[in-house]
């Protein structure tokens, strides 16, 4: 009896596994585990269950059916999400929400503001919780202040595939205090909104920790607060650039061998977060060599593709890749 109910945990297992899960067998199977488990026994079971398909849910109680587990296992492959076990290891209480009250109808709401079909899956895995989150007191009332700083409705489904969280962020403890520190450094109201959508992680970022930093670094070089919130309108990334590792040294790369100004940074801030060891340099140097005593600007470098810029230049495209990779490889730090 032993060996063939742990049979039945294994083919349970296998099926659940498969890439193209047969779910009347899955059903089938889970009943007459069920039904064989006895008095005492369905908590092992469950674990059992858990070990065979490699699940971590770190002793977390699952109180909920063996049948509840299979069907929400089940709907999470569905979704498109390949690594269930990553879903379950971050949160393991996703297994004993039913799919008809909770997943499906969560699911149905985050397409319905905007997050695409084939998107669902990563959104979940990136933050499993979302879909434990109340529609009514707690998705909706993010969307509609998203709404009220700017993000356009089309905008918000984007938002939330980038980062899933926001559907469950603190309004007035998080939220808040970031958009009015974004608009004291000089982002416009009618611009809040763009920056949001360009790089939704700007709200997860500490004012005083991360963002004040990088505001102080750039007043200390030069740039006004005017410069400031053009550069963080245009490129919102800047606020969590790493100021020794990257931010300080591409600077100062960028303006004693291109020559570029504070103006010409304050228009194009991407300059700021291009690779200095894999995409500034590598192409300085490239050029130094093939084109000795020639002066480019930065923009005309360093804003194409490495394709764009072999043919700009007239360079062979696997040469400098040879030598791109050469240099990576001996400036690595």
């Amino acid at each position: 009896m032993k060996k063939e109910f742990e049979q039945l945990v294994e083919n349970l297992a296998r099926e659940l596994s498969e890439e193209n899960i047969d779910s009347s067998r899955v059903e089938n199977l889970a009943l007459r585990l069920n039904d064989r488990s006895g008095y005492g026994q369905k908590k092992e079971t469950k674990n059992n269950l858990m070990n065979k398909l490699g699940y971590d849910t770190k002793d977390d109680r699952l109180s909920s059916s063996l049948q509840t587990i299979t069907e929400s296992i089940q709907y999470l492959r569905m979704l498109g999400i390949k690594e269930v076990s990553k879903v379950v290891a971050d949160f393991p209480p996703i297994l004993s929400l039913t799919v008809e009250d909770t997943l499906r109808p969560k699911v149905e709401y985050l397409m319905s503001i905007g997050v695409k079909q084939e998107d669902i899956g990563k959104v979940v895995t990136k933050h499993p919780q979302v879909l434990s989150f109340s529609i009514d007191n707690t998705m909706k009332q993010r969307v509609e202040y998203l709404k009220s700083i700017g993000v356009k409705h089309e905008d918000i489904g984007k938002v939330v595939t980038d980062l899933p969280q926001v559907l469950s962020y603190s309004i007035d403890d998080n939220m808040k205090q970031r958009i009015e520190y974004l608009k004291s450094i000089g982002v416009k109201q009618e611009d809040i909104g763009k920056v949001v959508t360009k790089h939704p992680p700007i709200l997860t970022l500490s004012v005083d920790d991360v963002m004040k930093q990088r505001v102080d670094y750039l007043s200390s070089i030069g740039f006004k607060q005017e410069d400031i919130g053009k550069i963080v309108t245009r490129y919102p990334q800047v606020l969590a650039l790493d100021i020794d590792n990257n931010l300080k040294p591409t600077y100062e790369f960028l303006r004693k061998n291109f020559r570029t100004t504070i103006r010409q940074i304050t228009n194009t801030p991407v300059f700021l977060g291009c690779s200095l060891n894999k995409r500034i340099k590598p192409r300085y140097e490239f050029l130094k060599q093939k084109k000795p005593g020639k002066k480019y600007s930065a923009g005309y470098v360093l804003k194409i593709s490495d394709e764009k810029f072999c043919k700009r230049f007239g360079i062979n495209p696997q040469e400098y890749q040879d030598f791109k990779q050469k240099y990576i490889t001996e400036n690595k730090k």
